[in-house]
């Protein structure tokens, strides 16, 4: 079902402001970005496929710094998961980061999958074990392989949800994890900043939320074992959209943001940071 459709000069305008452009290109065809909704799990995508971004584009994204964390909230928990003789593979390893602590930590050697070559050959350079091929072809001749595959801030890129899920569960042996991390598009990012630059194609091509990831085990031979929700921190950042959104639709609580004394702020961040969920989410299936 469609929700809501986006003006592509609008994205366009929202990288320039963010100080990224070189995205023009994927618009040529397209003046405007649909947004549908699926009914059965209330994941919202983006469409048409043919704007997501390419080699070129995350070729072009990693040369930024700090596209890729050196270690993120997600890797804590899921490294928690991984035992000592865990066979892990990681579908878009980026540069590396969390194989190579894998390493260090637990002196576990995984596989990474990454179609960036550039990111493939820095993660090489780091002594880590780099396949640029997708999940469905690794798939092919690693069935029942793998005790964990995970993948970080990477299901957001894919259009082609069933045929990741399905690859990645192929890999995995019976009572294996599989763990995805991706933003977390409520209640704030999506909610209020429906133009945050990273958040559109080329770079996003779908909007999860905790909603969307527990229906999963409805639609894939897996069950869901936990959804986490990462603290919020960022809370300059949140209160900054917020007041904007109150100020547009709501100016009665807008009011009363405004009138909140700096004497209060520190007390103001805490009350939000109990009651507002964070920008990342980590969903933990097990093979069934």
């Amino acid at each position: 079902m469609k929700v809501e459709t986006l003006n592509s000069n609008d994205i366009i305008s929202s990288y320039i402001a963010a100080g990224w452009d070189n995205i023009k290109r994927f618009f040529v065809n397209d003046k405007t970005v649909s947004i549908y909704k699926c009914l059965d799990t209330g994941y919202r995508f983006y469409h048409p496929s043919n704007i997501a971004g390419d080699d070129d584009f995350y070729t072009y994204l990693q040369k930024k710094n700090g596209y890729y964390a050196n270690w993120r909230w997600e890797h804590g928990i899921a490294s928690n998961e991984v035992g000592q003789t865990c066979h892990v593979l990681e579908n878009g390893c980026g540069s590396g980061n969390f194989l190579e602590r894998l390493r260090e930590d637990k002196k576990i050697h995984g596989v990474g999958l990454e179609l960036c070559l550039e990111a493939a050959n820095n993660a090489r350079s780091k002594g880590s074990h780099i396949l640029s091929e997708t999940i469905e072809k690794h798939a092919e001749k690693n069935k029942d392989k793998y005790d964990i595959v995970c993948a970080f801030q990477v299901l957001e890129h894919v259009y082609d949800v069933k045929s990741f899920i399905e690859g990645s569960l192929a890999c995995l042996k019976k009572g294996g994890l599989l763990i995805i991390g991706v933003p977390n598009n409520n209640p704030y990012i999506f909610k209020y900043d429906k133009l945050h630059a990273l958040n559109l194609p080329p770079h996003h091509m779908g909007l999860w939320d905790k909603k969307s990831l527990k229906s999963l085990k409805h639609h894939f031979p897996m069950l869901l074992k936990y959804v986490a929700t990462e603290p919020l921190f960022d809370t300059d950042y949140f209160w900054k959209i917020s007041t904007n959104h109150w100020k547009n639709n709501n100016p009665v609580v807008y009011w009363f943001s405004q009138h909140i004394p700096d004497s209060m702020k520190d007390t103001r961040n805490k009350i939000i940071r109990k009651v507002c969920a964070g920008r990342n989410l980590l969903a933990v299936y097990i093979k069934d």
